[in-house]
């Protein structure tokens, strides 16, 4: 990450879901400027991050919690909110950043370049050909 260019937006709201469990839910904006590995070059990325955790004591009410949620231990009466948004937006962030498909990039264009223009040979058709007769 090279800069954040944006102030870190989110919004959360405590519920309680159909099954009667507590759920915190949202979501986290922010604007981030990032170095681009094909051409080293600076872009923005927009993050709209969206939130759902289920609190839980421990790790054993995870039985209980559908495989696809997501839960929060928490074993104190105090969270920290900050640190479990900044958690979520690390997480987001790309492994390699590099500029979208569709915009321009020299390293995305250096790398078409570097494509074969022609057919490849397939060494194994004429093989074919003579196991044919």
């Amino acid at each position: 990450m090279h800069s954040v260019d944006s102030p870190i937006r989110f919004r959360i709201q405590g519920e309680t879901n159909a099954l009667g469990q507590k759920e915190i839910n949202g979501n986290v904006e922010v604007t981030l400027s990032q170095i681009c590995q094909r051409c080293l070059e600076p872009f923005e990325t927009k993050f709209d991050l969206p939130i759902h955790w289920i609190p839980v004591k421990d790790e054993s009410e995870q039985e209980f919690i559908g495989d696809d949620e997501a839960i929060l231990v928490v074993d104190e009466d105090d969270v920290n909110l900050l640190e479990l948004l900044e958690d979520e937006l690390l997480l987001a962030l790309p492994l390699v950043p590099k500029h979208d498909l569709n915009e321009d990039c020299e390293g995305k264009d250096y790398l078409e370049k570097l494509q074969p223009q022609e057919e490849t040979r397939q060494p194994f058709a004429e093989l074919a050909e003579l196991l044919k007769k």
